[in-house]
């Protein structure tokens, strides 16, 4: 979902209401979602963060080293089921 699709969706043209900036949703995602915490619009720039980052905004290089975050990792097989479109 694109920034310019939630600020549309919260914002309809028609809708008198004031303009609202991809920055106020971040914002307000960052406070709400834990893993979100250090990311801020200002720190996204033209190249945006690399994943995750922690809290006081510092972005890692290598999202994994000598370990996975879900230890050996969890696998779930779904088999593929084609649509009736």
């Amino acid at each position: 979902m694109t920034d310019f699709y939630l600020a549309n969706f919260i914002n309809p043209k028609d809708d008198k209401q004031a303009d609202y900036h991809p920055s106020w949703i971040l914002d307000e995602v960052a406070k709400i979602v834990p893993f979100f915490a250090g990311v801020s619009w200002d720190k996204l720039g033209k190249n945006g963060m690399q994943w995750p980052v922690s809290k006081d905004g510092t972005e890692s290089t290598v999202l994994h080293q000598q370990s996975f975050k879900r230890g050996l990792g969890h696998f779930e097989f779904h088999p593929f089921v084609e649509s009736n479109e």
